[in-house]
């Protein structure tokens, strides 16, 4: 039952913290780049990602 809840909160955690966290970093080093292929590829690959999400 504990290790259930520390898994929930550890996941919690992840999802609300972590992965926004690297997303805006990722973000911030791609603007600060300064690469403009880079600048289009990233949200295509964002824009395709969340089209196959959809579609499963």
């Amino acid at each position: 039952m504990a290790r259930e809840r520390i898994s929930d909160l550890f996941s919690a955690f992840c999802i609300w913290v972590v992965i926004p966290l690297l997303a805006a970093s990722l973000l911030f080093l791609l603007v600060q780049s300064g690469n403009p292929l880079l600048l289009v590829i990233f949200p295509l690959l964002a824009v395709v990602f969340f089209i196959t999400k959809q579609l499963n």
